[in-house]
């Protein structure tokens, strides 16, 4: 199943009484905004899930760490507006998402995110 078709399913199950705040498997899992954030479902975002919800403990990642590995520049930028924690740590991880940042090299999300987290401490 193609990223649309997945995006369909979760839809579907959303609209059907399935919650948007429900945790993930424990190794490698996404939450439903995780998972809608990295396919660039920007529209999905907004569905009541809590935007800063930790992924999975083992190697698990936060919304925008998740975008981050993507280099998604609009993504990371919808989340900022809709107030997700440029300070959110990763599960065993322990990294912040500039961290990430710095190990994928995605020189125009890292500026967005430093300038949001230099904001966020004045």
């Amino acid at each position: 199943m193609d990223e649309d078709g997945f995006c369909d399913v979760m839809e579907l199950l959303l609209h059907t009484g399935a919650s948007a705040n429900a945790l993930p498997v424990q190794y490698k899992g996404l939450t439903t905004v995780q998972d809608a954030a990295m396919a660039r479902k920007l529209d999905m975002i907004n569905n009541g899930a809590d935007i800063d919800a930790p992924g999975c403990y083992y190697h698990g990642y936060t919304v925008q760490s998740a975008v981050v590995e993507q280099g998604s520049v609009e993504v990371v930028r919808h989340l900022l507006k809709a107030g997700a924690d440029v300070q959110a740590v990763l599960g065993d991880m322990q990294r912040t998402v500039l961290q990430v940042v710095d190990l994928w090299d995605h020189m125009e999300v890292g500026a967005i995110l430093g300038a949001a987290k230099n904001a966020a401490n004045l």
